[in-house]
């Protein structure tokens, strides 16, 4: 019999895609992340702008396993509010 791998629950994953692109901001955060339309956006900006709001979550007291419902145009916002989502292991919805 196969072990299931699948968990619920958010802090038993080891990595997630926050984790991923912290990596890639380390190696690249100059460069162009997201074009939106004439906006541009690096790796650092959105980075920072992600590590903000994910405290602002925190402190609102939303953490691990908690959804986070995104209602946004497809923008750097999204994206941002996506990411800071991931980082304190909610689910952006």
């Amino acid at each position: 019999m196969t072990e299931n791998r699948l968990t619920t629950d958010a802090s038993q994953v080891p990595w997630n895609l926050a984790d991923l692109w912290e990596l890639t901001t380390d190696r690249y955060p100059d460069r162009e992340a997201l074009v939106v339309g004439d906006q541009r956006v690096s790796y650092r900006t959105i980075e920072e702008r992600a590590n903000a709001l994910a405290h602002v979550l925190l402190d609102a007291g939303v953490g691990p396993g908690d959804h986070v419902a995104c209602y946004l145009q497809n923008s750097s916002e999204y994206v941002e509010t996506m990411l800071a989502a991931f980082k304190i292991r909610a689910v952006p919805l």
